[in-house]
């Protein structure tokens, strides 16, 4: 048996473990999400705990995109659409801003939403009084990240600073 699927096995079984026993196969297992599998976790939001897991999941698949409008206040448009991320669960889910120049991430989850995604754009309701203009980037996180995988022939693999480390090649 090769490394991959001994390492497949070992994450099923963990997984099984995690939902009470039951077999569950998850192709996304590597990324896991910020929607779906996260609220079903046995404790939302603090990941799936198992003897060979030395921390719990979490969410690993981010795309970015710039913004690309604020027609008014309480409204952006993101580069964004459902030609980039999926949907099929929930809409996408905005967890990160940088402002443009600006070298800081800061946090959004739960002050930013999509509210409208069309093809190429994604209508995001944000605070009237946030600063978010024209030219800044939004991380955005999904629920189900199977269907976002297959619309991007590479990934890029970064690490905690969002230095790419590596490219990835998809196979969907």
């Amino acid at each position: 048996m090769d490394r991959t699927k001994a390492a497949n096995r070992v994450v099923a079984r963990t997984l099984a473990r995690a939902v009470g026993g039951h077999p569950t196969a998850r192709r996304c297992y590597l990324t896991d999400d910020h929607g779906l599998y996260r609220k079903g976790r046995p404790e939302a939001g603090a990941g799936v705990a198992g003897p060979r897991l030395r921390e719990p999941l979490r969410p690993a698949l981010e795309v970015w995109a710039h913004v690309h409008s604020r027609p008014e206040p309480g409204l952006i448009f993101l580069t964004l659409g459902k030609r980039d991320i999926s949907y099929d669960i929930e809409p996408p889910i905005p967890v990160s801003w940088l402002p443009a120049g600006g070298e800081a991430i800061q946090p959004v989850e739960g002050l930013f939403k999509v509210v409208g995604l069309n093809d190429q754009h994604a209508y995001v309701s944000v605070p009237e009084d946030h600063p978010v203009k024209v030219g800044d980037r939004v991380g955005v996180g999904c629920s189900h990240p199977c269907t976002t995988f297959d619309k991007w022939r590479y990934l890029l693999l970064v690490d905690d600073d969002y230095g790419v480390e590596q490219v990835v090649k998809t196979f969907f």
